[in-house]
């Protein structure tokens, strides 16, 4: 594998020390190990090599590695998340929590001048919280299998979307593509016109598609239609409510025409017999 390929990797990966799976692409190993996310997909996941997608020292593995050749590889700290480091553990007022509504208590990951750790202790007004990764200092063992190497012009497309935007439904994603031109057209789903992280991550799926997806020219295309046939149909409930309207006003008319009609000939015979 080289730089710049674009695969889909399944794989496991476990504390070395402790054993315990951390994550995983396979859906039922989540489930039983509680670490099953409700929103992430599974399955073999696109990964663009030589990006950083992955951590270093498995990165550095999935390069050697061929389609389809199962393989473990155990990544030192200093290729994974780090070592832990000793000053990435801090105090803050805790103040700074209850502000925003947030109960701290040991364990609980925060989100704290624009950082986010774990809370260690809560004591006198104060919140110590390890802002190093969850993983630093750790020894880690993946076992993984590269599935496949992507490589016609659409699917390179629609892996580097899903690799950057997890959560949307890539059967969804409508792509055309000019291999005369290198041009492509993607016409965006409904979702990326009100999604807060579409607007966030596409630079970065843009300049990556220009970069690794084979074209030269890329179109995003949102798409307003007027729902011809839904239109036609709210018409013609319209008239026909109209024309019922009518009716029932043409009724109206011809009871009230009835009721003159007999009122006058009640006049007109009691008239008559007054005469008489």
């Amino acid at each position: 594998m080289q730089p710049g390929d674009i695969v889909r990797v399944e794989y496991d990966g476990w504390v070395e020390e402790s054993g315990g799976l951390f994550d995983t692409t396979d859906e039922e190993k989540a489930t039983s190990s509680n670490i099953y996310e409700e929103n992430k997909p599974y399955g073999a996941i696109p990964i663009i090599l030589g990006k950083g997608m992955v951590v270093a020292g498995f990165e550095k593995d999935l390069l050697k590695s061929e389609i389809g050749e199962e393989k473990e590889v155990v990544v030192e700290p200093n290729e994974g998340f780090g070592e832990r480091d000793p000053n990435q553990i801090k105090t803050f007022p805790i103040r700074e929590f209850l502000k925003r509504d947030i109960e701290p208590v040991v364990g609980m990951t925060v989100d704290v001048k624009r950082q986010r750790g774990t809370v260690l202790t809560v004591m006198a007004g104060r919140v110590r919280v390890d802002l190093n990764p969850p993983l630093a200092g750790r020894r880690l063992r993946y076992k993984f299998k590269i599935v496949e190497k992507v490589e016609e012009t659409v699917e390179k497309i629609r892996a580097i979307v899903e690799a950057h935007y997890p959560t949307l439904e890539i059967e969804s994603l409508e792509v055309q593509v000019d291999q005369d031109k290198k041009e492509a057209n993607i016409v965006l789903p409904e979702i990326c016109k009100y999604d807060q992280r579409w607007f966030i991550l596409k630079s970065l799926i843009v300049e990556d598609i220009l970069r690794y997806g084979g074209i030269k020219v890329l179109n995003l295309v949102e798409e307003y239609r007027v729902e011809i046939e839904e239109a036609e149909e709210e018409e013609a409930e319209k008239e026909e409510e109209k024309e019922e309207a009518e009716k029932e006003e043409e009724k109206e008319e011809e009871k009230e025409e009835t009721e003159k009609e007999e009122t006058e000939k009640e006049e007109e015979k009691e008239e008559a017999e007054k005469e008489k």
